[in-house]
């Protein structure tokens, strides 16, 4: 359905790594951005157990950590309101849960794709 890292061809890992930020210009070595990718991963499988914990989407503040929230997963919040952005991280939530966690072959998805992924699970 979504690709793990190790599915992921060189060109998807780097635009991988520069949706969620790990983009290395100084080693732009492709071991690099794959571990780069997969530690970011890590650290999302962890926020959304917290997230989870904390009393979801709905919890968080409105503004810096309702935004940082969902910039972190690569969710545009360019002029994007409020209730915009905490239904994208709530799909977001949703998706990685259809999936069984957060998989880098998700960003290769359009997020308004993201529904359809929920359905299949």
């Amino acid at each position: 359905m979504t690709k793990g890292l190790g599915e992921l061809s060189s060109g998807e890992v780097a635009h991988v790594a520069r949706v969620l930020g790990v983009n290395s210009w100084v080693l732009p070595l492709e071991g690099v951005k794959r571990w780069r990718v997969n530690r970011r991963c890590e650290y999302l499988e962890l926020d959304d157990t917290l997230l989870k914990r904390g009393g979801g989407v709905s919890a968080l503040d409105s503004g810096e950590e309702l935004v940082m929230a969902a910039q972190e997963r690569g969710i545009d919040t360019h002029e994007k309101g409020e209730s915009e952005v905490r239904e994208a991280l709530d799909t977001w939530v949703k998706v990685t849960e259809a999936l069984g966690g957060v998989k880098p072959g998700l960003w290769l998805l359009r997020p308004e794709s993201w529904a359809k992924v929920i359905e299949k699970a």
